[in-house]
């Protein structure tokens, strides 16, 4: 009886430990960081530069803009590592391994999106993908689908320094035809569906190139 008492222990420490082990290995995946050169523009609009730590994602084993949607991890060139919420920057930029700046703003949480239980949920951080009188702007967030989480794209708009405008894609000729009611060219190829949700980039150039043409 003892023997079998001693053996059960024995098995329950070997599953906890191996249970240890998973949970560490999973989170060094979250935490094994991946280092960007770039920079910060704080609040008052000074830029120090130094480096952007990213975690990678324990899913993909890569990292993913979901992760500075909420906060950014920055080192200055004195090793100091800092964490920064939307509300505290303008922006931040970093330099991807094939040479290509990314660069994200922060933006007040007109869209009311949720960045979960204890985030500052005031502000956000999207990409600036087009800047320019009309900006087009990315959101990365987290779906839950069949096969888990996975990062989804959000475009949103904004004229000037409006708030962000988040269209519909099923009204999508509705939404763009009211929002850019003053480029009256562009909303006839839009009703006449020559340009589609896929075309919005080319649909914020074009604006932005008349836009620049009346002024």
């Amino acid at each position: 009886m003892l023997y079998e008492y001693f053996s059960m222990m024995k098995s329950n420490l070997i599953l906890i430990a191996v249970c240890l082990f998973a949970v560490s290995l999973k989170s060094q995946m979250i935490l094994n960081p991946r280092f960007f050169n770039g920079y910060i523009v704080t609040a008052s609009k000074d830029t120090i530069r130094g480096q952007i730590k990213l975690p990678k994602s324990a899913s993909r084993g890569d990292f993913s803009f979901t992760d500075i949607l909420w906060k950014v991890r920055f080192i200055d060139r004195s090793g100091t590592e800092t964490r920064y919420y939307p509300g505290q920057l303008s922006a931040f930029s970093l330099v991807l391994e094939n040479g290509r700046d990314v660069t994200f703003v922060s933006r007040p949480n007109t869209v009311k999106a949720f960045g979960g239980f204890g985030s500052d949920n005031r502000h956000l951080f999207l990409e600036l993908a087009i800047n320019g009188q009309l900006k087009l702007l990315k959101g990365y967030f987290f779906t839950s689908t069949p096969n888990g989480k996975q990062s989804s794209v959000v475009n949103y708009l904004q004229k000037g320094k409006g708030s962000l405008f988040r269209y519909r894609y099923v009204l999508f000729r509705l939404d763009m035809s009211e929002y850019l009611a003053e480029d009256v060219d562009l909303v006839q190829k839009i009703r006449k569906r020559e340009y589609l949700p896929g075309d919005i980039n080319e649909i914020v150039m074009e604006y932005n190139n008349w836009y620049n043409q009346k002024k």
